[in-house]
């Protein structure tokens, strides 16, 4: 990822975290940011690996609202892999 589309991602108003996917790869980061938020994540199947090294901030994980996708693809060139989404998690 480049620091000109990770700020281009910041400016959007529809982008609620950015956050760099770094050694521990998607699914630790997805896991960290659930925590943080108090959410749950739900993993979706992907053609990219969630579970090996993303190398030294390769990549960015973004939430948004579903209904923003398609202003997302359109505005960003870079390709664009949904990993799963945060839920509420279960009051026990």
């Amino acid at each position: 990822m480049d620091p000109m589309t990770t700020k281009l991602l910041r400016g959007f108003e529809y982008i609620h975290e950015v956050l760099p996917v770094g050694s521990h790869g998607v699914a630790y980061e997805m896991n960290v940011l659930a925590q943080e938020s108090h959410l749950h994540y739900l993993e979706q199947q992907t053609a990219i690996p969630l579970y090996t090294s993303a190398g030294a901030s390769t990549c960015v994980l973004v939430t948004l609202t579903p209904i923003h996708l398609p202003e997302l693809r359109k505005n960003i060139k870079k390709p664009i892999n949904i990993v799963g989404e945060l839920e509420e998690a279960a009051r026990l």
